[in-house]
């Protein structure tokens, strides 16, 4: 049985006792049976606070790695840029290279070049498909 909006409401207003059905939904959901929740409350809320810290860990994570991923592919987009487009005039790449000197992209850019060695630092492999292993 799932527990709809409008129940959920009604159960956290203290309008009504849960039904079985709802109970047990909520239990599956925490991965435990309606007895542990009705023998342990405290253990229950405990494990709603870990939840909720673990949630809020896991977003904050997939938002860095999305951020992280979009930072290394621009980083590959500038390495490209600068080393294939040989017709950009001599002043207008003196100019991009020192605004690009100044971002934090250059940072990506010359962890790039020196083949990542913080990763190494933290034992973790370049995989054969990372871009930097094409530069």
């Amino acid at each position: 049985m799932a527990l709809t909006e409008e129940a959920a409401a009604e159960l956290l207003a203290g309008d009504r006792e849960p039904l079985i059905g709802e109970a047990a939904a909520v239990a599956a959901a925490f991965g435990t049976s309606v007895d542990a929740l009705m023998t342990s409350p405290d253990d229950f809320e405990r494990t709603l606070a870990w939840t909720s810290v673990r949630h809020s860990y896991k977003e904050a994570r997939r938002r860095l790695m999305r951020s992280a991923a979009d930072y290394e592919t621009a980083a590959e987009m500038l390495c490209d840029y600068m080393d294939g487009d040989s017709h950009i005039p001599p002043l207008e790449r003196d100019d991009l290279e020192h605004q690009l000197a100044q971002s934090c992209a250059w940072v990506a850019m010359d962890g790039y070049e020196d083949h990542n060695p913080w990763r190494k630092r933290w034992g973790i492999d370049v995989d054969p498909d990372d871009p930097v292993t094409k530069i």
